[in-house]
């Protein structure tokens, strides 16, 4: 760590990480309920288990996924690893969650709760060891706060972004077709965050 003053180039590059977090975090909030229940056509009731399954999985996941973290030891550092090696596999479970697969009862149910754990297992595994790049990148106080102030910036314009075109993209790429709509709002907004992703990566050092 130094008390030497980031450039803005650096907390630009950090900061944007969060646009990419929150496009998976928004996307999730927003849609992922409807699409559950207007899209693949579960009942309300199965919807709301897969979900709160998923959010008791993230109070496991999340502090264990920060202990692994903060002991890891690599020429990349400590968290930059899980960003590098996770963000692909992250893009990959997002496009997953939005794909309405040709099952039924039963099967449906289990096949949407394991794609709900895997997609927020990888998001743990970027999103943890990346809000926790901060306090590596520097110990001064005042270019801590400079950092978190450029990713809650980014973190509006991501949900801003995935709440004001989500459904535009679903009805222009999915053209009367929901489920494929949903396909390709996950594989733009995947894709988008890897790239995102990897300029964080490139940009920062721990």
């Amino acid at each position: 760590m130094n008390k030497l003053s980031l450039s803005n180039k650096v907390r630009a590059g950090y900061g944007i990480g969060d646009f990419a977090i929150c496009l998976y975090w928004s996307g999730v909030g927003l849609y992922l309920l409807y699409f559950y229940t207007d899209v693949i056509g579960i009942s309300p009731l199965l919807a709301g288990w897969i979900y709160a399954l998923g959010i008791a999985w993230d109070a496991v996941t999340d502090p264990f996924m920060g202990y692994i973290a903060e002991r890891t030891r690599t020429k990349m550092g400590s968290y930059r690893p899980y960003m590098f090696y996770g963000s692909i596999p992250l893009a990959f479970s997002f496009v997953l969650l939005f794909w309405a697969p040709p099952f039924e009862g039963n099967l449906l149910f289990f096949f949407l709760l394991i794609v709900n754990l895997f997609h927020r297992s990888c998001f743990t595994i970027v999103s943890v060891p990346y809000s926790s790049l901060t306090a590596r990148m520097t110990d001064d106080s005042d270019e801590r706060t400079k950092l978190t102030t450029a990713r809650m910036i980014a973190a509006s314009f991501g949900t801003l972004s995935m709440s004001a075109l989500g459904f535009p993209i679903v009805a222009w790429y999915g053209e009367g077709n929901e489920a494929l709509g949903f396909v390709f709002l996950g594989a733009i907004s995947g894709l988008i965050a890897l790239v995102i992703h990897g300029v964080t990566i490139k940009s920062v050092q721990e």
